[in-house]
């Protein structure tokens, strides 16, 4: 259901804003994932996850410019 849910919300965008504006979303999967495991399996963030973390926003920010 939230698989379905999420496939609704991401068609949805690739309609509203166009393809490539909404594929740069994903790019953003890893970083949730990083503050999703901080937050609820107590993970440890390193330097080189927040230097990756740069990289991809800087990525998305060249990508949407």
């Amino acid at each position: 259901m939230s698989t379905a849910l999420a496939y609704i919300l991401y068609f949805r965008l690739i309609q509203n804003i166009g393809v490539t504006k909404s594929l740069t979303v994903t790019y953003l999967i890893p970083i949730f994932a990083m503050l999703w495991g901080m937050l609820f399996l107590k993970e440890p963030i390193t330097t080189s996850m927040i230097i990756g973390c740069f990289l991809i926003l800087s990525g998305v920010a060249i990508a949407n410019n």
